[in-house]
């Protein structure tokens, strides 16, 4: 890609400054009141190296002609473990030299390979796209406008969110809706670097409305094997089985489902935590191993650390959605960090649902500091104000995370997801590249016509 990229560094360097401070050096550009970024131009990879003044980028030598403009930063530093928007303006005024993928190049977490493994596929339906699908199919809403939908989501719990996500589930009624929802998905995902998405879907809430389980699961299956073809993501789908609702039931909805076994890989466990323990679907979640099916559940969200050890013992579950009442428990937390059995925490659903009361209340950092393998996902992004990147924005600025942690983070997303191994390590490898050199990022020249 590069003929010979010796010359032109641009290096970053991370000061903290009074909030009254007035640095008069051309070569400062302010990020925020607190924060400084300071680039160096013409500096040899050999100087570099004489320095710790980590990291750095270079630009090859063919452009050390050409002057930057536009150039905002933020700053990559190990040491403050500080980090921002990244490149804001990012082309050169005569060879268009670009970084990243084109376009500005975000922070780290924007820009890093991941894996989402906890996204309710019904959870996405944006309320423009329910006014839609509603107006395809006929269907009324108690609402006049997304806007009068967006003021509906304010939940005091679990509950309060759940009577609202099956009310929006009804606009679901044929194959094109599930495909144009799932499609929508994938598109948001692509912007956001996820490369691996592992979704749920709750059959229950639509056969109770006489929607066909061929329609959902052909209408979801078409537009991952889509998003495959056209965005590279993989997928896995997840049947998963509403906790509300009896253990004879699950097992009808997963007897009608399997004769499109080749849609599907595993099974979870949702929807009302409190008052349904794991240990009620004992048999359903047996019967799924022995389809081969890998075997996931939602536990420890509002429910006790009691929950967490039926999922994995009775239900045999290899991965835990939410679990950050684990902690709880120190005799669970060990048994999750020695086995690394992976958290799928989703920190703004956790907030919006008032498991904490704010973000800086998130147990995240006890649970990295725990050695768990905890990973970033989004929940029901269109209901809870986020979807992945906005996840890992709001603990990012809560908790000041390190690029170790960062790093951590997304590893354990590839880590924890059921994928085969040669796709796994070819993610890790390109997550691992963005990581080298003390936090470099790709950057891609674009000459622009010679």
């Amino acid at each position: 890609m590069f003929s010979d990229p010796t010359k032109i560094l641009f290096q970053f360097s991370l000061a903290h400054v009074d909030n009254r401070a007035v640095i008069d050096d051309p070569r400062f550009r302010f990020v925020d009141k607190n924060r400084v970024c300071h680039f160096f131009d013409e500096w040899s990879l050999e100087e570099c190296r004489e320095t710790d003044e980590l990291p750095w980028l270079m630009l090859p030598n063919v452009y050390q002609r050409h002057r930057i403009s536009s150039l905002t930063a933020t700053f990559l530093c190990e040491k403050c473990a500080k980090h921002s928007d990244f490149l804001n303006g990012t082309e050169t005024e005569s060879t268009g030299v670009s970084f990243g993928d084109g376009g500005s190049v975000s922070s780290f977490h924007e820009r890093m390979p991941k894996a989402e493994l906890h996204l309710h596929i019904e959870g996405t339906l944006e309320p423009e796209l329910m006014f839609d699908l509603a107006s395809r199919n006929r269907v009324a809403l108690p609402y006049k406008s997304p806007d009068e939908v967006r003021k509906a989501y304010e939940f005091s719990d679990l509950q309060s969110f759940l009577d609202i996500y099956y009310q929006g589930t009804r606009v679901l009624l044929r194959d094109r809706d599930f495909y144009d929802l799932t499609w929508a998905y994938l598109q948001k995902a692509h912007e956001q670097n996820v490369r691996h998405a592992e979704i749920f879907f709750d059959p229950q809430a639509h056969t109770e409305r006489d929607v066909p389980i061929p329609a959902i699961i052909d209408g979801i299956h078409q537009a991952l094997r889509d998003g495959e073809q056209r965005f590279g993501i993989s997928s896995k789908l997840i049947l998963s089985f509403l906790r509300h609702l009896s253990g004879e039931d699950a097992m009808r909805t997963l007897e009608a489902a399997l004769p499109y076994r080749h849609a599907f890989a595993g099974v979870g466990l949702d929807s009302s935590e409190c008052g349904h323990p794991p240990e009620k679907f004992t048999d359903v979640f047996a019967r799924a191993r022995d389809e081969g099916l890998f075997v996931v559940a939602h536990a420890g969200e509002e429910g006790p650390p009691d929950y967490v050890w039926q999922a994995l013992d009775t239900l045999g579950a290899s991965r835990i959605d939410h679990g950050v009442r684990s902690v709880e428990d120190p005799a669970l937390v060990e048994r999750l960090r020695s086995q690394r059995i992976p958290l799928t925490v989703c920190p703004l659903s956790n907030v919006k649902l008032r498991v904490f009361e704010s973000i800086e209340n998130h147990n995240l950092p006890q649970l990295l500091d725990a050695g768990l393998c905890v990973t970033i996902n989004s929940d029901d992004p269109a209901y809870f104000g986020g979807y992945i990147n906005e996840n890992f924005q709001a603990v990012d600025e809560a908790f000041q995370l390190t690029l170790h942690q960062l790093r951590t983070l997304a590893r354990n997303s590839f880590e924890a997801c059921f994928m085969d191994e040669s796709r796994r390590s070819r993610l890790l490898e390109e997550l691992d590249t963005i990581f080298t050199a003390g936090g470099t990022l790709p950057i891609r020249c674009d000459p622009g016509p010679s």
